[in-house]
């Protein structure tokens, strides 16, 4: 008898009720499941990469990722600061950096320009020291690029 009073209306907003329960409690989990696998899959490539450079540095003054880092930004930087200054024609040098201390080569017009090139690189923070001795003074780029 109660079975049949419970099989009617009330039991229908049971079923929907549950449903909606079932459904909230699925989707928080599928969403707490791939919020997992995200963190975890998110770790492991900073693991792998400081211990596979740790393992070919060993003796690297700890400095493993962060130097190699700091080369490629100081290296970025100096390319930028080029880039922005009219008075360098940035796109005729050869930016490279380690451990902090840059070697430009390249063509420069004057002996001006090359003094500038290396004052601005020198500027840049991170930079120890600018090795310009393979930087070409010639007004003419065609004839230094034959030679």
């Amino acid at each position: 008898m109660i079975r049949d009073q419970i099989s009617g209306a009330g039991a229908q907003r049971f079923n929907a009720s549950q449903r909606n329960f079932m459904m909230i409690h699925a989707n928080l989990r599928k969403g707490l499941f791939a919020v997992a696998i995200v963190a975890g899959l998110g770790t492991v490539p900073f693991a792998q990469a400081t211990t596979d450079d740790v393992a070919v540095m060993p003796h690297s003054n700890d400095q493993a990722v962060v130097g190699k880092i700091d080369d490629a930004m100081i290296t970025t930087k100096i390319r930028s600061t080029f880039a922005a200054n009219k008075a360098v024609k940035g796109g005729d040098i050869s930016v490279g950096t380690m451990d902090g201390i840059v070697t430009l080569r390249g063509t420069v017009t004057t002996a001006r320009e090359k003094s500038r090139v290396e004052t601005l690189a020198m500027k840049v923070k991170g930079v120890k020291s600018v090795d310009g001795s393979a930087l070409v003074v010639s007004p003419d780029k065609k004839s230094a690029a034959v030679q």
